[in-house]
């Protein structure tokens, strides 16, 4: 299926168009404490990267992977032989969860995924989706197939990056995920 003929994408406009109408977006009730984070990068990405949620500091920029969870983010993609550039960045929460929202997870990860990622992986339409983390794993897997097209699109689990940062065993499986993925890479 290529990028022009995507019947089933809701069309705002492509990519930009998304991120105009999800800063309007008033279909929770968290949208009014949060600031959205969108995806970014290239639209023409083989490599799409997907985290759990924003954190404080994406939260006020409105950009993903921007603190300290960034920081390795960025560590990742070098590791990788990837810039920023090169993938297509997002989360599958557009807006950053507070601790008491927390009991809400579930719901919000079905609205967000169902309403902005899976519009997302259409758009980008990735050769590989790398979730970060087991959330983004969890829900990708369970919805491939059911809700966006799978053709030739390969999901890979890597620890998230703030999980690196806090666990030196989290570190050593983002390292093992690097190395074992860098040789699909290398042979595009």
């Amino acid at each position: 299926m290529g990028k022009q003929d995507r019947g089933c994408s809701l069309d705002f406009a492509g990519i930009e168009g998304k991120r105009t109408y999800l800063e309007f977006c008033e279909r929770c009730p968290y949208y009014k404490t949060f600031m959205p984070v969108t995806g970014r990068g290239n639209i023409d990405a083989k490599i799409m990267l997907v985290g759990q949620e924003p954190g404080e500091e994406e939260d006020k920029t409105g950009q993903p992977f921007i603190g300290r969870s960034g920081l390795r983010y960025g560590t990742l993609l070098e590791e990788l032989g990837l810039r920023r550039r090169d993938v297509y960045t997002s989360n599958l929460v557009k807006c950053r969860l507070k601790d008491n929202m927390k009991q809400h997870t579930d719901k919000i990860k079905n609205h967000c995924g169902a309403n902005w990622l899976f519009n997302e992986i259409i758009e980008v339409e990735p050769e590989y989706i790398i979730a970060l983390g087991e959330q983004a794993y969890s829900w990708i897997r369970a919805q491939m197939g059911l809700f966006f097209p799978v053709d030739n699109v390969k999901l890979v689990k890597f620890p998230h990056p703030s999980a690196a940062l806090r666990s030196p065993m989290m570190e050593a499986r983002l390292r093992c995920a690097t190395d074992e993925f860098k040789p699909k890479l290398e042979r595009k």
